[in-house]
């Protein structure tokens, strides 16, 4: 048993505005995943892709800042307006974990990418 959990951006499903290089790279990743699972399935190794959603890092905040200039609105009023901003998916990264956790686990064996 083996297991091979990817975490990557949700960029993979549809671009996200002002992340070019993200946009291009992420699904790469997703077709990297669908590779390792049809080559390590056989041996018993389940290979996924986690997409944990915004997570609060340096690079969000400056994003929200910047957006928030933009449409002359500040940052927390921005969050309000626009469905909340990155401090309000906190709850994300412990997600995210589960998540892992249970790809991890001998429970999820026959879920993978293919």
């Amino acid at each position: 048993m083996g297991r091979i959990i990817t975490s990557t951006s949700s960029g993979v499903i549809a671009p996200i505005p002002n992340l070019a290089i993200s946009n291009a790279l992420a699904p790469v990743a997703g077709r990297m995943v669908e590779d390792l699972a049809a080559k390590s399935g056989r041996d018993g190794v389940t290979t996924n892709i986690v997409l944990p959603g915004r997570v609060l890092t340096d690079r969000i905040r400056f994003l929200d800042e910047q957006k928030a200039k933009r449409e002359n609105v500040g940052r927390s009023d921005h969050g309000r307006e626009h469905g909340g901003d990155s401090r309000s998916d906190a709850t994300a990264g412990r997600r995210s974990t589960r998540v892992v956790a249970f790809l991890a686990s001998e429970r999820a064996s026959l879920i993978t990418a293919r």
